[in-house]
């Protein structure tokens, strides 16, 4: 791990253990793609937190993916479990995200749905009452008897 890259990872974890992710992104950007693998590693791990903590999980799951292989290639077993458990937590949050994605869909739908309806029944109650009948005597409607 060369001193300009090592300098530059501990102050991109810092920056994430505090909270202040826009200096740690800067940090990151300071390790050279050129960097040894196992700087490379660290920077693509560190850059798939930086995104998870922004709520950017698939960008989290690509960087962690790429951390995973490079930590294959230099066969750091520790590095490779940490981002796997990482992509396991990616995995989960972009489920769920399509999850509340999919019940939002379905509620905007009732929704509508319920707004046609309501509009259905209150363009009929406007004829009715033109034509003088009261617009809560709809034959097999809804109306109190």
């Amino acid at each position: 791990m060369t001193q300009d890259a090592a300098a530059a990872l501990e102050l991109a974890r810092d920056g994430l253990r505090r909270g202040l992710l826009d200096e740690a992104a800067q940090a990151l950007q300071a390790v050279s793609p050129a960097a040894a693998p196992a700087d490379r590693a660290a920077a693509a791990l560190l850059t798939g937190n930086l995104a998870y903590e922004r709520g950017r999980y698939a960008e989290a799951q690509a960087a962690w993916t790429a951390a995973s292989g490079i930590y294959a290639g230099v066969q750091d077993h520790a590095g490779l479990s940490t981002t796997q458990s990482n992509l396991e937590l990616a995995a989960e949050r972009l489920a769920r995200r399509a999850r509340l994605e999919d019940r939002v869909q379905n509620l905007q739908v009732t929704v509508l749905a319920l707004l046609l309806a309501a509009t259905t029944l209150l363009v009929v109650a406007a004829r009715r009452r033109r034509r003088g009948q009261p617009a809560g005597e709809v034959k097999g409607g809804l109306a109190p008897r």
